[in-house]
C-alpha cells in the first residue's frame, strides 16, 4: 500500500460543490483537490451515494494510461471512473451507499486487490459477480503494481417491495454513518459524492426499440453464466470467455454502425454472429435504418448480465421524504464535514428522470447548505 508523504493538508474556507452531468466528470475535480493538497495523494475515502456502483473498469484499459490523467479522463465513462483512480492509489477506500432498489451487490465490507495483468491491463481479484460479468477477474499472484481496495456496500432507506428475491439489509442514516467510520479508521478527509439518481432512477434501456422486445433479446444475447465453482481456474476461464464475448459483440455492433449490415463480415462466423444477425432482422421488422442506433443497442446489451439495472421512479413526495428523512439523517450522523462534495445529475442519459432532476438537485443542495459550510456550487454542467 502506498504511503502518503503529505503531512499538512490545506483547508478550504468553504466546502466546494461541483455539479456535473455525467458522473465520470467529477474525477478531474477530485484530482484537482489532490493536486492542490486539499486531499491526500493516496488512500482517499469516497462516500458514493448512487443507484449504481460505477465500479467497472474499461475492459481494454492499459495500466500505463492511468498515470496519464488526461488520457485517463478521456477513456472513462459513467460506469467505470472510480476503480482506475483506485489503481492509481488515490481512491482505495470506497463506500457505495445505495437505495433499496439497487441490488447489484450484497451489503458488507469487501476487500480485493487491483493491479496490472500480464497483458498490461487493469484487473482485480474479486469474486463478486458484478466484476466477473465484465471479464475483469485476475488472480492476485498474476498481477503486479497491486493496491488493496476496501469496499463497503450499505443500503440506506426502508424496505422496498418488488418481485426480486434479493432483499438487502436496510440501514438507517445513523447506522450507515457508523458503518463508514467504523470500517475506515482515522477518517480525517473524505469525498461526499452524490448521484441524483440515488433518489429516483430509471433503466433507460427497458423500452429501447420496444416493438421488437429488444431488451429481452439482449438479455439472452449478453447473458453471463457465473461459474458454479469459484476456483482460480474456473474464474479465469469465465473471465476470458466473458472478455471474448463482449469484444466480439462490440466488433459486430461497431461493424453494423459503420456498414449497416453484416454481409461483408470477414471474421469467423460464430454463434454470436448468427444470433446478432437474427436480432438485426427482428429490429428491422419494426424500425427503419434511420431509427436504429446499433452502438446504443450494444451499450444496452452491456448492462445485461445476471442482474437488471435498478428501476424505481419515485413520486415527488417519495423523493422529498427520502431527502428530508434518510438523507438528512445520514448527513447529520457524519462526524465531520467532507472535504469536497461532487454531484452528478445523470439526466441526459435518462438515469435520473429529466422531469425530476432539477427538483431533486434543489432539495439536495438545501440539505447540504443547512448542514455544512458549503461554497456556491460550481455548475460545470451548464458550461
Amino acid at each position: 500500500m502506498d504511503v502518503d508523504v503529505t503531512t499538512t493538508l490545506k483547508k478550504y474556507k468553504k466546502i466546494p460543490i461541483y455539479i456535473v452531468e455525467d458522473h465520470n466528470e467529477v474525477l478531474p475535480f477530485i484530482y484537482r483537490s489532490i493536486g492542490s493538497k486539499h486531499l491526500p495523494v493516496y488512500n482517499n475515502i469516497i462516500v458514493h451515494l448512487d443507484s449504481h456502483p460505477d465500479l467497472m473498469i474499461p475492459l481494454n484499459l492499459k495500466a500505463e494510461t492511468v498515470s496519464k490523467k488526461y488520457d485517463l479522463f478521456n477513456s472513462l465513462s459513467i460506469e467505470n471512473w472510480i476503480l482506475p483512480a483506485a489503481f492509481a492509489g488515490h481512491l482505495t477506500r470506497l463506500a457505495w451507499i445505495k437505495p433499496p432498489w439497487a441490488k447489484q451487490m450484497k451489503d458488507g465490507l469487501k476487500t480485493f486487490t487491483i493491479g496490472r495483468n500480464s497483458d498490461g491491463k487493469v484487473r482485480l481479484d474479486s469474486h463478486e459477480s458484478y466484476f466477473l460479468s465484465d471479464g475483469l477477474y485476475c488472480p492476485s499472484e498474476k498481477m503486479d503494481s497491486k493496491k488493496e481496495v476496501n469496499l463497503l456496500v450499505s443500503t440506506l432507506g426502508e424496505p422496498y417491495d418488488d418481485d426480486d428475491d434479493v432483499v438487502p439489509e436496510i440501514r438507517t442514516g445513523i447506522q450507515v454513518a457508523q458503518d463508514i467510520f467504523s470500517s475506515f479508521k482515522n477518517v480525517k478527509e473524505y469525498i461526499l459524492d452524490i448521484d441524483l439518481d440515488f433518489f429516483s432512477t430509471m433503466n433507460p434501456f427497458k423500452d429501447l426499440y420496444a416493438k421488437c422486445n429488444l431488451y429481452t433479446k439482449l438479455k439472452d444475447l449478453y447473458l453471463f453464466a457465473a461459474p458454479h465453482f469459484l476456483s482460480e481456474t474456473t474464474l479465469m476461464e469465465a473471465a476470458l470467455r466473458r472478455e471474448k464475448q463482449l469484444e466480439e459483440l462490440n466488433n459486430l455492433f461497431t461493424h453494423l454502425d459503420e456498414h449497416k449490415n453484416l454481409g461483408d463480415w470477414q471474421e469467423e462466423k460464430t454463434h454470436l454472429y448468427y444470433e446478432v444477425c437474427e436480432l438485426v432482422r427482428a429490429v428491422r421488422r419494426h424500425y427503419s435504418d434511420k431509427e436504429i442506433d446499433w452502438l446504443s443497442i450494444h451499450d444496452a446489451g452491456c448492462t445485461c448480465d445476471n442482474t437488471d439495472l435498478p428501476h424505481h421512479v419515485a413520486t415527488d413526495d417519495e423523493f422529498q421524504d427520502y431527502i428530508t428523512g434518510h438523507f438528512r439523517e445520514l448527513l447529520g450522523a457524519l462526524p465531520h464535514p467532507p472535504t469536497i462534495i461532487t454531484i452528478s445529475r445523470s439526466s441526459q442519459d435518462d438515469y435520473c428522470p429529466q422531469e425530476q432532476v432539477d427538483a431533486i438537485q434543489a432539495a439536495v443542495l438545501d440539505e447540504l447548505n443547512s448542514r455544512f459550510p458549503v461554497d456556491v456550487p460550481i455548475s460545470q454542467y451548464l458550461l
